[in-house]
Parts: C-alpha cells; structure tokens; sequence
C-alpha cells in the first residue's frame, strides 16, 4: 500500500530502545530515504499547551500534546506529495509516540515497537543528557508509565505492528527490518508492473 511513489516505515516505541540507531542505519542501507523524527516537533518550553506535573514542577514530555503534531503531519504529507527520483522512495517516520496518532499509523506501510524491561530502560535513561534535564522522579512520575500506557494504545491501534525487544542484537533487528523493506520495495515494483 505505498503513497503514490513512497514506502512509509514508521518506528516507534520505548524512550532509548535504539529507535533513532534502527532508523539511522537505514537512511545508511537507504540513502535518498528521508528520515522525520519526531523529537524535533517538541512544543517550546515557553507553550501553554504543556501539561504540567505538580509535585514535580516539570513538564510532561512524554505526551503526544507535548508535539507540535500539526506540523509533523504537515511535514510528512509535504514529503509525500514531493516528486522522488527514485522510484518508489523511503520515508522512515521515527518517535516516542508516532504510533499512538491514527493519521501517522495509518500511512505507514510497516510498523515497528520497540520494548525494553524497566531496569535496563532506566539504566540507559540515565546516560543520557535531556534538555531540559530530568528532574528526579520524573522517570517513574511519566515516563514509564507513559510509555505502558502508549504501547498498549499503539498495539490497540496497529494490530499489524511488529513488536521488537531492544535487547536483541542490533544487526539482527536491522536485517529483519531490511529483510521487511525489501519484500514492499518487491512487491511494489511488481504492482507497477501489472
């Protein structure tokens, strides 16, 4: 079911299950792919469409209203509506919650989820440096239970999502998903075809 003369990959799913590496390695197999993340559409600090957490006087950004999804969707219908020259192009769609919108979820040819157990998710969540920074708590408060929450709105929502464990092999999760893109790229050349 490509979009005129694209493939649409959209990956989504835990915070540091390696969404960006999986789409990042792609772009790589793939280079005139295009890749939208949806970490660039957060809403500025400064937006009075943040939800506020009380108790931790922090935002949560762990919410599909913390993105300015109007001009992510916009964004992605511009690249889809845009003449490619190879035919047919890749577009991968990657973020925390892609799969938790219905007009994302329903352009994209194949859907990826990425989980990771609590403990190993936390233990990556902090390596790693957030602007702005967690404020402690703010882990177990929304982004875990966030995240429980968004998968089983996204597994609800595409019951024809692959569900993938972080903690397998890189490489292997690459192939498999490579192995996926090259069965659309087969199939719609044949539709061409016919």
């Amino acid at each position: 079911m490509a979009h005129k003369n694209w493939i649409v990959i959209g990956i989504s799913g835990v915070t540091c299950g390696g969404k960006s590496t999986l789409a990042t390695a792609l772009h790589k197999l793939y280079p005139s792919s295009v890749i939208l993340n949806q970490d660039d559409y957060f809403l500025p600090v400064d937006s009075d469409k943040h939800v506020l957490i009380p108790e931790l006087n922090h935002f949560n950004w762990d919410i599909l209203t913390a993105f300015d999804m109007h001009k992510m969707k916009s964004d992605i219908t511009t690249t889809l509506n845009r003449r490619s020259e190879i035919e047919p192009n890749i577009l991968i769609i990657e973020g925390l919650l892609i799969l938790c919108d219905e007009d994302v979820s329903r352009l994209c040819d194949k859907k990826y989820f990425l989980t990771l157990t609590y403990e190993i998710c936390l233990e990556r969540r902090l390596k790693r440096t957030y602007d702005p920074p967690d404020v402690p708590g703010y882990f177990d408060k929304c982004v875990w239970p966030e995240y429980l929450k968004s998968k089983e709105v996204a597994l609800k929502l595409n019951p024809d999502v692959k569900v993938i464990d972080s903690l397998c092999d890189i490489e292997t999760i690459i192939k498999d998903v490579n192995g996926d893109i090259k069965k659309l790229l087969g199939s719609f050349k044949h539709n061409c075809i016919h």
